[in-house]
């Protein structure tokens, strides 16, 4: 019988910014010719990819780096007495060091590595890198380290703006004014410590290479790869692999020069009307985006740890230029006491979920009614590209739906990065931007005319609006749908909701006290009359904590500049958070709502990890609310129950489903099935909800073909087939 290959891997977390660990692992699990059994390692239980089903074996916690070398030593030689590995492949930068350190040590253990010697880490540290590209004639933005955050004004103005503000660690910010670059200076110092490095912010095309050096410092592979779709936080989330002689020159040049051993990332910008390549940042790892190699047919962690195992001249082959990945999400959902298990003995196995040939399996499977009144279902918000949005979780809940058909994605850009899943949509069809009504129910009634749907879902705020306005006119054209009316739409705003509250004098819910800023003075006296810090909120999906004025009026100009509605200033209270989803009947009942704990959440706000809650004493207030206003339709509240005084807060209450929807459906109760049921004039079913249950959310990269992206900019339209 053939020994499995054991691998212990890191960086299992990151949220919606991915450690490279969980697409490793997949790298490994989808691309190794043998039997591997792969251990996740991670510093808190929520490293959400380690919980993906069919990536990893077992999950361990390892100690806080900083509890110094001899204590992270001793904790992996603990797993290693209990459960043995051969192989150890750290994927997050502060690691490297550490385990490079160590690994003489581990090898005596029995443990393999190949990592870098103590001085090639030193000449890509950020705060170096410039010195060493100065040294070599590297191409490279203008940069300054400064230790000391109280000085980055003065070198701020020195180097010009805009800028970009790097943590010493990780993190990059790009600012236009000194107190901007002061701001986010101090965010990273408070985050990584170190100080930050500031650099020329240069305009051009982005690149980025992956690549793995053998012992001897020579090449065994690498991925050149053009960033395509950025997010506002600068992440590749849409990349394609690239055939560039004078990119790879020069990445073999620095590697060359580096003296490395191991995966690294070199990161460049080729500037407008420029032929040289910058270098911007090396990191010491695979980046998160690593999946592409084995998309590409080069898988990169496959080469890596058959060069561990076996050192040797091979290769991979060259990577398949014009391959495309997209970074979506997968929301997982994991038992309590499962969470517990692991933080109290430390490590656990976990369930595969694998074929025969150690891929995952499919997560996504539709069941298809057998029936003749099949329905065609669109769904607006297929996308995690910024944020997820509620379109991805919706559809996933439709496909257990026996009356549902089809699944159509109505996406905005080629970047909305659901709608590219074959197994999840079956078409992809693109919404217009309108400036009126009647420019949406025109569209509406041409996809009637080539390609007709029965329902159609919005998910995103405006897109409701503009889905009721022309309810009506859906209806007379065969589109079903279950929306409130113009005046509870009205009435539900962040402006509006306190008012209502309050008149209704519920008992169990009071609203933070609250004021429109509509203009700069306002926002100067909301910072006197609510008191700091106090939340800053759009009507469409922005929040903000406001710690001072000029961040206020700072944060105001910004979202006024982007054309976002009148923002909300909103008392700030702690406490924890809630929410609660539903749907309410033609005539304002709901059947059944559920809801979350929030315990996970990213820094754009959505929920990452959440357990389930019952809150159940305040659907009696919810219930009344709702029917004062006369709801229709999905709904999302929001709460937070103060600290102090025990008592829960409304928020507000978003007029679609969240974008943790899908984890109704594992709770037993599927409320998009419920719209589905109701807009049929059925009656929604009440089920008995599971407790006990955590939900997760990993990033997933996906396979895209060029013709697919292509085919979406152009015509507007994908099919899968």
């Amino acid at each position: 019988m053939v020994k499995a290959i054991r691998v212990a891997v890191t960086g299992f977390g990151g949220l919606n910014n991915p450690e490279p660990g969980t697409p490793v692992a997949r790298s490994l699990r989808q691309g190794w010719p043998g039997k591997l059994h792969i251990h996740a390692m991670g510093y808190d239980t929520w490293m959400t990819g380690g919980w993906m089903p069919g990536v990893v074996d077992e999950l361990h916690l390892l100690c806080p780096l900083a509890e110094g070398d001899e204590a992270v030593l001793q904790r992996l030689m603990g797993i290693h007495k209990k459960s043995r590995f051969d192989v150890l492949i750290p994927c997050l930068d502060l690691e490297v060091p550490v385990f490079a350190r160590l690994s003489g040590r581990l090898a005596k253990a029995g443990i393999k590595t190949l990592l870098p010697e103590q001085e090639a880490i030193a000449k890509v540290n950020k705060a170096a890198l410039s010195i060493f590209c100065s040294r070599n004639d590297i191409p490279s933005p203008k940069t300054i380290y400064v230790p000391e955050v109280a000085n980055v004004p003065f070198y701020a103005d020195q180097l010009g703006y805009p800028l970009m503000v790097k943590g010493f660690v990780a993190g990059a910010t790009k600012v236009a004014r000194r107190d901007e670059a002061h701001d986010a200076a101090i965010k990273f110092n408070a985050k990584w410590g170190g100080g930050v490095i500031l650099q020329e912010a240069l305009e051009g095309e982005e690149y980025v290479v992956a690549m793995v050096a053998r012992r001897d410092g020579s090449c065994l592979g690498s991925t050149p790869v053009r960033k395509i779709g950025i997010n506002e936080h600068g992440k590749a989330v849409v990349g394609a692999v690239v055939d560039d002689p004078t990119l790879d020159r020069e990445s073999q040049r620095i590697l060359s020069q580096l003296g490395w051993r191991g995966p690294l990332e070199l990161e460049f910008l080729r500037p407008n009307n420029s032929i040289r390549f910058n270098l911007i940042e090396i990191n010491c790892r695979f980046p998160s985006w690593i999946l592409l190699s084995h998309f590409a047919q080069s898988n990169l962690p496959v080469a890596y740890l058959k060069e561990i195992i076996s050192p040797g001249k091979r290769r991979p082959p060259k990577p398949r230029c014009g391959t495309v990945f997209v970074r979506d999400v997968q929301d997982n959902t994991v038992r309590v006491d499962e969470f517990e298990r692991l933080n109290r003995f430390l490590s656990m196995p976990v369930n595969g979920n694998f074929d025969g040939n150690g891929s995952l399996k499919p997560s996504e499977t539709k069941k298809y009614n057998g029936g003749q009144d099949k329905l065609c279902v669109a769904v607006t918000g297929p996308s995690a590209f910024e944020v997820v949005l509620p379109g991805l979780g919706v559809a996933k809940s439709l496909l257990s739906v026996p009356e549902v058909s089809e699944i159509v994605a109505l996406g905005r850009d080629p970047y909305d990065t659901g709608m590219y899943r074959r197994g999840l949509f079956d078409r992809a069809e693109r919404l217009p931007q309108w400036d009126n009504s009647d420019e949406l129910l025109d569209w509406f009634k041409n996809l009637q005319r080539r390609n007709p749907i029965d329902v159609v879902i919005p998910c995103i705020d405006f897109e409701v609006m503009g889905c009721v306005e022309i309810a009506s006119e859906l209806a007379e054209i065969g589109i079903k749908t279950l929306l409130p009316s113009a005046s509870a739409m009205k009435k539900r705003s962040k402006e509006k909701l306190p008012e209502i509250v309050r008149k209704l004098n519920l008992a169990g819910l009071e609203v933070p006290k609250s004021q429109v800023l509509r203009t700069e003075i306002a926002v100067k006296r909301a910072t006197k009359t609510l008191g700091l810090p106090f939340a800053l909120k759009c009507e469409i999906a922005a929040t903000e904590i406001i710690y001072s004025e000029d961040q206020a009026v700072q944060v105001w100009r910004k979202w006024r500049d982007r054309g976002e509605d009148i923002p909300i200033a909103q008392q700030f209270i702690a406490g924890d958070e809630f929410a609660g989803a539903g749907v309410c009947s033609r005539h304002h009942h709901f059947n059944c709502t559920v809801s979350i704990k929030k315990l996970k959440r990213c820094d754009r706000g959505n929920t990452w990890g959440a357990t389930t809650a019952d809150l159940s004493d305040l659907m009696v207030d919810l219930g009344r609310l709702l029917k004062k206003i006369k709801w229709v339709g999905p709904f999302e509240v929001e709460y937070i129950r103060d600290i102090t005084r025990e008592k829960f807060y409304l928020l507000e209450i978003n007029p679609r489903f969240p974008a943790w929807i899908n984890f109704t459906a594992e709770m037993g109760t599927n409320l998009p099935r419920d719209v589905i049921r109701l807009m049929c004039n059925e009656t929604a079913q009440e089920k008995t909800l599971e407790s006990d249950l955590i939900f997760t959310r990993s990033c997933e990269e996906i396979s895209v073909t060029t013709l697919s992206l292509a085919n979406f900019a152009t015509k507007g339209y994908i099919e899968h087939v």
